[in-house]
């Protein structure tokens, strides 16, 4: 059972039961503890960032950048990064994280079309480039 699941269970056997396994008292305590700290981003609907899948223009208008700068050799990026946490992420796709952070002011959610990964995987990606 995924968390997902776990979460929308109280509110599928209120409804199946039609109001009759359940309380109004136990459904809300039920929800309530289910109840996410945070919004789930459907981060898993886009695909992993490929930097062949931009052209040269589409390129320099998300990173500030030109496609063909050597700012990979330049700043000495790693052929990987792995987070502590096991997140592994290529050299050119952590440089273009921070080069898009950097770039415009926008909030991780806003990355996850671009990227097509967790908010906090992409803020620990963000860190490993920058240290």
């Amino acid at each position: 059972m995924s968390l997902e699941d776990a979460r929308n269970t109280p509110v599928i056997a209120y409804h199946i039961a039609y109001h009759s396994l359940l309380e109004v008292e136990e459904f809300s305590t039920l929800f309530n503890d289910f109840k996410p700290l945070y919004p789930s981003y459907p981060y898993l609907d886009y695909d992993p960032f490929s930097l062949d899948s931009f052209d040269s223009c589409e390129y320099e208008a998300h990173f500030r950048v030109v496609k063909h700068d050597l700012l990979l050799d330049a700043f000495q990026v790693p052929e990987t990064f792995k987070c502590p946490q096991g997140t592994v992420c290529s050299g050119m796709g952590g440089l273009c994280l921070m080069l898009k952070r950097l770039a415009y002011p926008c909030q991780y959610f806003d990355l996850i079309p671009l990227f097509g990964r967790s908010i906090p995987e992409l803020c620990m990606i963000k860190s490993m480039v920058l240290d």
